[in-house]
């Protein structure tokens, strides 16, 4: 493999880009465990180190401040 000992502008650091580059494995999406509905609340408190009340509290006061696709998960099976 050669690499271009200097770039000297646009076309070379493309092609240094072509030589370089290693594809990336695709993204795979799990399908997340609803913890709320699994765990009774002594279990819950003993994975977790807090109570389904306390992350209720946590999750009602940060939620409104995260914006992401994330937040689609927010009101789903998954969390309450």
């Amino acid at each position: 493999m050669d690499i271009p000992e200097e770039i000297t502008d646009d076309e070379d650091f493309l092609e240094l880009i072509t030589i370089v580059h290693i594809p990336r494995l695709p993204k795979t999406y799990k399908q997340r465990p609803g913890n709320f509905r699994i765990w009774n609340d002594t279990q819950f408190l003993q994975r977790f180190r807090l109570s389904k009340s306390t992350v209720r509290s946590i999750i009602d006061t940060v939620s409104s401040f995260i914006i992401t696709s994330c937040s689609l998960y927010m009101n789903g099976p998954g969390l309450i």
